[in-house]
């Protein structure tokens, strides 16, 4: 994943292949200009009709010059339009910290000060076997889409404060504006201490920016940062298994090797929705049904947090095994329209069956707590994979 190729919905080649080395080239003096490694994300700003970009950079792991990449197009059109390019680094306090599984996420409250950011959350690591915590990003929205500053305000949550959490995702609007003012909403679930542990909480917290006032910016509660608010849903188990934590656990047909679920976290995005001043978070995450034996589900949520509120539980929650077929279903990514309709993209992959993609879905006016559409397959996959490895991550999103 070191290079950007750019289609049109057809499926045709319209730019690229580009390596992020040469797309951020002219960030000279950073990493970004020669030390691209990956993990890349691209969002659509609706609102502003803009791209962004992004992946991170270091000349060596551990090091002490890690960077997050990032291009914000110029105008609607990525291909000529042209890009504001940024260097970020990870955590100026802490230079020896790279910035795992960056996710980024979009946000237009408004309001004074203005809610108005792109949003970046990371993991933090000193060495391979060393987690160090948590760091969390505002970026200045409606500078960068000028091509001014990017005014980050970030925050570093240790190890000590985010205890079994990592992986926080901010939510991503994608369809009418929060009310003005609202904070933007951060949400986690553990990484349990032990494969098979029961958990039945997602943290929530909220992100409030001035970037007039940086030092009036607020995450989650007191110095550590801590949730504001618990959100308790259903049991769920980590998709891990023992002896450690082992993740890789799919099966796969005519093979041995299992595949790796990623499962100890949400799964991005987490979609905001604004239906009629009704305000909707939306998310996923894997649960491992019937521990140890499987198969893995997707547990899905919908929280009512109309007025900025965090709700106690949620209006909406399923482990969708489609009638437990046996089939393990992970990567998964949610994707909500205007009109409240709903749809889940995920891996699927059994002993009987070559890994694939598959999605399942609901109408607004369906029964709660099913995806009552049921499950279309997207592709059937023709072989088993030789190593683990499968992704990190998804994206299901609406076509705007």
């Amino acid at each position: 994943n070191e290079s950007i190729k750019i289609f049109d919905k057809n499926g045709n080649t319209l730019s690229g292949p580009t390596s992020y080395n040469s797309f951020f080239a002219a960030l000279t003096g950073t990493p970004c200009a020669n030390a691209n490694d990956g993990d890349p994300f691209v969002l659509y700003d609706p609102v502003a009709n803009r791209w962004l970009i992004s992946d991170f950079a270091f000349p060596s792991f551990p090091g002490s010059s890690f960077y997050q990449c990032i291009g914000v197009s110029q105008t609607p059109d990525p291909v000529a339009g042209g890009w504001f390019l940024y260097a970020l680094q990870v955590d100026p306090a802490n230079p020896t910290f790279l910035g795992d599984y960056p996710k980024f996420a979009m946000w237009n409250a408004g309001g004074s000060p203005a809610q108005n950011a792109y949003f970046l959350t990371m993991n933090l690591f000193s060495s391979n076997t060393t987690f160090n915590g948590v760091r969390v990003y505002a970026l200045n929205r409606a500078s960068m889409l000028a091509g001014g500053p990017a005014n980050a305000i970030g925050f570093t949550l240790s190890a000590a404060d985010v205890l079994l959490s990592y992986s926080f995702l901010a939510a991503n609007q994608r369809t009418d504006s929060p009310p003005a003012g609202r904070n933007e909403m951060v949400l986690a679930i553990n990484s349990s201490a032990l494969a098979g542990d029961p958990e039945i909480l997602v943290h929530a917290r909220f992100f409030h920016v001035d970037f007039v006032t940086p030092a009036n910016s607020v995450f989650g509660l007191g110095p550590t940062h801590q949730p504001n608010a618990e959100i308790t849903v259903n049991t769920f188990v980590n998709a891990a298994v023992s002896p450690g934590f082992n993740t890789d656990i799919v099966p796969q047909q005519g093979t041995t090797v299992k595949l790796d679920t990623v499962g100890d976290r949400m799964k991005v995005p987490v979609v905001y929705q604004n239906r009629a001043g009704v305000e909707s978070l939306w998310a996923t995450h894997e649960n491992l049904l019937n521990y140890p034996n499987g198969p893995v589900a997707v547990r899905w949520y919908q929280f009512n947090v109309t007025g900025g509120v965090f709700p106690a539980t949620p209006t909406q929650q399923q482990d969708w095994s489609n009638g437990n077929d046996g089939l393990y279903r992970w990567n998964s990514s949610i994707a909500v329209d205007q009109n409240g309709n709903t749809v889940i993209g995920y891996s699927t992959s059994s002993a009987s069956a070559f890994p694939g993609i598959r999605y399942a879905g609901r109408l607004v006016t369906d029964p709660p707590n099913n995806l009552s559409q049921g499950e279309g397959t997207m592709f059937n996959g023709p072989a088993s994979q030789t190593g683990s490895r499968w992704g990190d991550y998804s994206m299901t999103t609406v076509d705007m």
